[in-house]
């Protein structure tokens, strides 16, 4: 059984996809906070139950998961002079 949290990521990054598609391979620095903005907007208003099959609540927690994900997901442009450390970059 899939959690809420993995349809709403599923439903973003796929919505996302499709930016990055068209974008040859590459998003905005924007465009994460952009699309996670857009999927609260919907978990919390009347369309939630038409969208998304599962049921639950999405805390603040799990919108800077949701972005966090999403950015290693997908490659995504990055200022001049940022860092980069870690295994997950």
């Amino acid at each position: 059984m899939v959690s809420f949290y993995e349809e709403v990521f599923e439903f973003t990054r796929n919505r996302l996809g499709k930016i990055y598609e068209k974008r040859g391979g590459m998003l905005e620095k924007t465009d994460v906070p952009s699309a996670a903005q857009k999927v609260r907007e919907i978990i919390n208003s009347p369309l939630k139950e038409r969208v998304f099959r599962c049921s639950g609540d999405f805390t603040e927690e799990d919108y800077v998961k949701l972005e966090k994900d999403l950015e290693k997901y997908f490659d995504v442009k990055m200022d001049l002079g940022s860092v980069i450390q870690g295994k997950e970059q």
